[in-house]
């Protein structure tokens, strides 16, 4: 399963058209992939949730005939937590194959708004999903403090890293501490392109095995069907990173 891409052509930085998301179904495909979720970026202020649920729909009947056989795919988004979503309950809309799971991504800054958690959780109260926290290798916040994911895991949130993040010399320490701590539930290509991000989830799959948590590769496979199939989700007790020095344990 890659819960996580930018392959719907034409609506966010993703594929540029419907070749280059051909290209990338099949690259998927060649990787062993057989599920995937489509999540262009979604931004509140930009658009309504209607309006972009018409944009999203037009991009995939551009594409549908070119998923390859015995490929499912759902939409969704990846949807930026900002103000204007946290109190906007028609986000809704914008979950996983209109499951009970919505893909979230939090603002790259160094130092979040002392509120973020309390609106995050309003915002799950509101809307009774399930946020899929969105590359958590890729926040500054986290990687400073490393203990906030268990936070968010305490939550009731589920916890996505990219695939590049175990192949990545500044990324992989935080990845696999992260994995090593059962704070790892969904893994997700992030791909943009066949270029410089494409999709790369088979190199991944071989770093985590190598390392020896082909375990935890079963584990994770698990959590995303039960995501993109509407099913509860029960992880394994998780426990806090820490940080070292610049070094994660």
């Amino acid at each position: 399963t890659d819960i996580h891409t930018h392959i719907l052509p034409g609506i966010d930085d993703g594929a540029k058209d419907e070749k280059v998301s051909e290209e990338m179904l099949s690259a998927l495909y060649a990787q062993g992939v057989r599920r995937v979720v489509f999540t262009p970026h979604y931004y509140g202020q930009h658009r309504s949730p209607q309006d972009f649920l018409k944009l999203r729909s037009e991009a995939y009947e551009k594409i549908k005939g070119v998923v390859p056989a015995g490929m499912q795919t759902a939409l969704g988004a990846e949807v930026h937590f900002s103000e204007t979503v946290a109190t906007n309950t028609d986000c809704g809309a914008l979950s996983v194959g209109n499951t009970r799971y919505i893909l979230i991504e939090f603002p790259f800054l160094y130092d979040w708004p002392a509120t973020i958690l309390q609106k995050l959780r309003y915002f799950m109260d509101e809307t009774e999903l399930t946020p899929v926290i969105a590359h958590i290798c890729r926040y500054p916040q986290l990687r400073k403090n490393p203990e906030a994911l268990l936070r968010l895991a305490e939550m009731g949130c589920l916890l996505q890293v990219n695939a590049s993040a175990f192949c990545d010399k500044d990324s992989s320490g935080f990845a696999f501490a992260a994995l090593k701590h059962n704070l790892v539930h969904c893994l997700g290509s992030d791909c943009h392109n066949v270029t410089n991000r494409a999709p790369d989830l088979k190199r991944a799959e071989e770093a985590i095995a190598q390392a020896g948590y082909a375990d935890r590769l079963e584990e994770i496979g698990r959590i995303m069907k039960c995501v993109t199939e509407d099913r509860p989700v029960k992880c394994a007790a998780a426990t806090p990173v820490k940080k070292f020095f610049n070094r994660y344990r």
